[in-house]
């Protein structure tokens, strides 16, 4: 028996095939329903999805066989990853790799095999799509052909579950950055609000609720600028145009901004604020605008 070789990509092979977060998993119809057309098309009695691990060749959907993973060494689809082609043996019996191999002595008694490979984007085999039978077989060429379209399908479903990994994992990094921007915000003194790419306010920290008086940050995002909070005026208690606010021209020109903006609600004391605004650009284009507020004197001083 010739054991299959280790190709020379196996490690980013490896790689490959462990980010698909596929191997152990349950039974799918996706992959069921590739194993019974093959079977049926070539009218075999066993037909198997198989991803081949480092020390074994496990089977992400079997139809007509129980066993669920067998070593890679003595495995023909080793083989096909070795390759990189498709296999295709009329008779065990006569192919030197295979005459003595445990699986073509003992059960599932093999005589006919063909496996197709499943590859990655970049070229990277992770296992096969293949058709086993007990007796020699001949499989005419429209056969193969079909055989090699159901390992297509097989590709386009890893690739799926690779891309759904990757995002997966994404998201959780973005959950995770975002919780610690959280904390970070929450520990500053200093006021901050942050607008999203539209502009509107997403986040204020605890500093920024305590100085509007709002309790809940719900009163506070949803708004793109300060004077849908309150009443805001310049320093010569003229009305501040909206678009002359600090966030609004930041977000406008791509560069940070900072005005003296008073700010107070009907009946109440006017404050005065010193407003920095920040774009974060990314690719260009401002993705958040991050804008701290500072309460100052009459003269412009900052208050203690």
């Amino acid at each position: 028996m010739k054991a299959p070789a280790i190709p020379p990509d196996e490690e980013l092979r490896l790689e490959a095939l462990h980010g698909c977060r596929i191997l152990d998993t349950e039974p799918e119809p996706a992959f069921d329903g590739l194993t019974n057309l093959a079977a049926s098309m070539l009218e075999a009695p066993i037909a198997l999805v198989t991803l081949v691990d480092r020390t074994r060749q496990w089977f992400k959907s079997r139809h007509g066989i129980d066993v669920i993973e067998t070593p890679r060494e003595v495995s023909f689809c080793g083989h096909v990853v070795e390759n990189k082609l498709p296999i295709v043996v009329l008779d065990t019996l006569e192919d030197p790799r295979f005459f003595d191999n445990p699986f073509v002595l003992g059960e599932p008694r093999v005589r006919f095999y063909a496996g197709m490979p499943l590859r990655t984007p970049d070229g990277h085999v992770l296992g096969t799509l293949c058709v086993i039978d007990h007796v020699p077989r001949a499989p005419t060429p429209k056969q193969i052909e079909l055989l090699g379209l159901l390992a297509a399908q097989a590709e386009a479903q890893l690739e799926s579950r690779r891309k759904d990994a990757v995002l997966a994992i994404e998201r959780k990094r973005v959950h995770e950055l975002n919780q610690g921007s959280e904390m970070l915000l929450e520990c500053l003194e200093e006021a901050v609000v942050v607008h999203d790419q539209r502009g509107v306010m997403v986040r204020a920290n605890g500093a920024a609720r305590r100085m509007f008086g709002r309790e809940l940050l719900s009163e506070i995002t949803g708004r793109s600028t300060l004077d849908e909070l309150f009443t805001c005026v310049r320093e010569d208690g003229s009305p501040f145009p909206t678009h002359r606010l600090p966030s609004a021209v930041a977000r406008g020109t791509k560069a940070p901004c900072s005005e003296i903006v008073g700010i107070g609600a009907p009946g109440s004391a006017r404050r005065w604020l010193l407003v920095r605004a920040y774009p974060v650009l990314i690719d260009g284009f401002v993705d958040t605008t991050v804008v701290t507020l500072a309460e100052v004197a009459r003269d412009g001083t900052t208050k203690s």
